[in-house]
């Protein structure tokens, strides 16, 4: 897990883990996963997960016994509150990269069930494009609809990215990151109060 953390945390403080869907160094997707430690609102601490090495899903490695990169993924999100997942849109749907993890996150963890069942999920999307990677955000919807009944319908689209970080790729674009904390502190609510679907965006 990385060492990229928010704010110190209490007794209160709602924990959630965060993964970015790409490997890319200048990634849009951890730039906005980024400003989300950084602007994480009152109570909530986000800590992200490095999934580089996380190996693409394979029964027969399953079988031997979840690599340590694996164990690591599925021990962070079972501890967590919560999971925020952060994907780009390849070609109508979410990151090959985002989609593994999940797969992963899926199986049983020592006849203990899925790290994913009950777990409350929210997604987002960053994107070079206009329209704020609908596709990917609807595809991961629908996957993780099957693993979790705390599934946050209230997902977020960041559009045009490229104009909205500057030159180290931090996202510093005003509007864009009260969105994205207002998004979070919604979030929150749903992980803190009652199991109950918000709307789609």
């Amino acid at each position: 897990m990385s060492d990229t953390t928010g704010p110190e945390t209490t007794d209160n403080t709602l924990n959630l883990v965060a993964f970015a869907g790409s490997f890319r160094e200048g990634s849009f997707n951890r730039a906005a996963l980024r400003a989300a430690i950084d602007n994480a609102p009152t109570g909530v601490k986000i800590t992200e997960i490095d999934i580089r090495d996380v190996p693409f899903y394979d029964g027969d490695v399953e079988n031997a016994g979840d690599p340590s990169s694996v164990k690591r993924l599925k021990n962070a999100v079972r501890a967590s509150d919560g999971l925020l997942i952060f994907t780009p849109e390849y070609n109508g749907g979410s990151s090959a990269v985002a989609k593994n993890a999940i797969d992963w996150l899926s199986r049983d963890v020592d006849g203990t069930g899925s790290p994913l069942s009950g777990k409350a999920v929210a997604i987002a999307a960053a994107t070079p494009g206009g329209r704020g990677a609908p596709e990917a955000r609807a595809h991961l919807i629908h996957v993780i609809g099957f693993m979790t009944d705390r599934l946050f319908m209230e997902t977020l689209g960041i559009k045009s990215v490229y104009e909205k970080v500057d030159e180290q790729n931090r996202l510093t674009d005003e509007a864009t990151v009260a969105d994205l904390t207002g998004w979070l502190e919604r979030f929150r609510d749903h992980v803190s109060g009652p199991h109950e679907d918000h709307e789609a965006a």
